[in-house]
């Protein structure tokens, strides 16, 4: 199977939330190569985990008791958004509105029963599930800064979402925000490290360099080599979300590989 008839199947897999094909599906060799391909609305399959999540319903159910009745029913689906994150699919890619899995996840989260409602005595209704969402994040490699065309991220959206839902609350927003924060502390440090580092290299090259020959960035990285840990960690933890953002990007675009554990800043 090539690798574009491999993850159509993965993504209808996916949103049926089978679990024994996924199973087949990813012990093909080129599984790797597949999984975070994109469909024409640049969907990759744990996008369709995360938006079609359908049990039937046999009579119709007002708002309450669906949510009483039909929380955390989706097993399948959540064992499929394990095996696929295992498998390596990344969590951070964006569709063409920006959304990415998790955004998706926390828009069906929060989808009233009465907006997917019909006459008909059967009827499908979106599964309300707080363990997709632990998976995904349980991951460790939420990106909590990804936007989507709106300007919400992810926990942007939950607090949305759960102030219109308010008598339906789950503490979802809550729970995220606190994953939010748990990984800009984890950024911090990475980014801390790695200008660290990148002085730590430029040491001997900077001592070697008159005054009227540094730049900015030169006199920029003593200063940081000077400073203890927690003072430019916290230096760091100043910049709110965007300007952060901005600072990691051009970080990593102004540095290139150097041996297997270390960096160094392009000159």
């Amino acid at each position: 199977m090539n690798n574009n008839d491999l993850f159509r199947e993965l993504c209808n897999a996916a949103k049926n939330g089978n679990v024994e094909s996924i199973k087949q599906l990813l012990a093909q060799d080129n599984a790797v190569n597949a999984i975070n391909l994109k469909d024409n609305n640049d969907q990759t399959p744990l996008h369709f985990v995360t938006k079609h999540r359908f049990i039937k319903i046999t009579a119709p159910l007002n708002c309450k008791e669906y949510w009483s009745s039909y929380d955390n029913l989706d097993k399948g689906f959540v064992d499929v958004a394990k095996l696929l994150l295992n498998a390596g699919a990344n969590p951070n890619k964006q569709d063409d509105n920006g959304q990415t899995p998790l955004h998706l996840a926390i828009e069906w989260h929060y989808l009233p029963a009465k907006l997917v409602m019909s006459a008909r005595d059967e009827v499908d209704i979106p599964c309300r599930s707080t363990d997709l969402i632990n998976v995904l994040c349980e991951s460790n490699c939420i990106n909590f800064g990804l936007k989507n065309v709106d300007g919400r991220t992810a926990v942007d959206l939950a607090f949305l979402k759960s102030d219109k839902h308010c008598e339906n609350d789950d503490g979802i927003a809550e729970y995220l925000q606190e994953k939010r924060l748990l990984w800009r502390e984890g950024q911090i440090k990475v980014a801390n490290n790695s200008l660290v580092i990148i002085a730590e290299n430029k040491e001997q090259i900077l001592k070697l360099k008159p005054d009227s020959a540094k730049t900015d960035a030169d006199k920029f990285l003593e200063k940081w080599r000077e400073l203890p840990i927690n003072i430019t960690e916290q230096i760091l933890d100043t910049l709110d979300d965007d300007d952060f953002g901005a600072f990691q990007q051009l970080n990593e675009e102004r540095k290139v590989p150097l041996g297997e554990d270390s960096i160094h800043e392009m000159i």
